[in-house]
């Protein structure tokens, strides 16, 4: 039985080319070669957005993508290009895949492609209405699949009747793992925001089985926990250590003890801790208490203020974020 490990929305480079996420993704990597050699799977595919800045790639993140290559180059490995990996948005060229075409065993995937005789590899934007293999493997915008925990895609060029007749669909781009009339999304492998929730990981997958999940624990959660007066006591029972935390007070419990509540859960060390007292003062805004990396972007900033901000009662935030960030990704273009 052929097995293939498939993987997606890996984004090196995440949050200005950080270095502790630069090891985060490395150590995945590392985690997936000693999965495929411990299991005996040849084959590898990354459903796109390898990396994660489309408009230039810093000289750290390339370092990184030339530690991963190297890995991955044990393997026969298949990079599909996703639209984190173009210059141009609807444009396929230029991309940043083009630097692993030197590694003999890496394929990069920047136009349709048969696998295997009956598996179609798709990349961003590509057309595959005269595809007829039963397998179609891509990084496709869907409508009506949720995004992340935040919203649900409205407005793609892409309907779930455009998959119509194949037996199977495997996709990256959406971070949050879903299956819905034999359209798979695997998500991310690990956290990225905070509007990221549940278990992550990669994918074994053969034609005879369903897709099988391997979860990854080896990367911290996004994790928002409601501040309470007891914590000024006894915060053991939360699951802090190694995660990014948000810790929203929705109540003043005054000075000493607010300041009590977050010495408790640094002492559990998170792997950063952010306090966020919008809730009880509009004097008071957001502040990164453990500032060991900036992890804030710009869509996360507007979306956190969207959530906390009353709007007319004929608008619905999901459908402004989702209108806004549409407009950002635009104008990285």
């Amino acid at each position: 039985m052929k097995q293939y490990l498939l993987l997606s929305d890996t984004h090196l480079g995440l949050y200005g080319s950080n270095d502790n996420w630069h090891e985060i993704v490395l150590r995945f990597f590392q985690t997936i070669a000693d999965y495929c050699v411990k299991n005996n799977v040849k084959k590898i595919i990354h459903l796109g957005d390898f990396f994660d800045n489309r408009k230039s790639l810093n000289v750290k993140t390339i370092s990184y993508a030339i530690k991963i290559a190297k890995i991955l180059n044990d393997f026969e490995t298949y990079l599909l290009v996703g639209n984190h990996d173009t210059f141009f948005k609807n444009q396929m060229h230029p991309h940043s895949l083009v630097i692993f075409n030197e590694y003999e065993n890496i394929n990069v995937i920047d136009a349709p492609w048969l696998l295997d005789e009956d598996i179609a590899l798709i990349p961003w934007g590509c057309s595959f209405e005269y595809i007829e293999e039963p397998y179609l493997m891509g990084h496709f915008e869907i409508n009506d699949f949720r995004m992340n925990s935040g919203y649900v895609m409205r407005n793609a060029k892409l309907n779930r009747s455009d998959f119509n007749g194949y037996k199977q669909v495997i996709s990256g781009h959406y971070h949050t793992p879903m299956v819905e009339d034999d359209i798979n999304y695997i998500g991310a492998p690990y956290h990225q925001t905070f509007a990221d929730v549940g278990e992550r990981g990669f994918y074994l997958w053969s034609r005879d089985t369903d897709l099988q999940f391997i979860e990854y624990t080896d990367a911290p959660h996004f994790i928002k926990i409601p501040a309470r007066e007891s914590m000024a006591e006894d915060v053991r029972p939360l699951n802090i250590k190694g995660n990014i935390i948000k810790l929203v007070f929705e109540e003043d419990y005054g000075t000493v003890k607010n300041n009590q509540i977050v010495e408790n859960i640094q002492l559990l060390e998170p792997f950063l801790l952010y306090t966020d007292f919008s809730k009880i003062s509009a004097d008071l805004t957001d502040e990164i208490v453990l500032d060991t990396t900036e992890m804030v972007n710009n869509q996360e900033i507007i979306k956190d203020y969207i959530e906390k901000t009353e709007v007319p009662k004929n608008l619905n935030k999901d459908v402004l974020i989702s209108m806004i960030e549409k407009l950002m990704d635009d104008v990285e273009d």
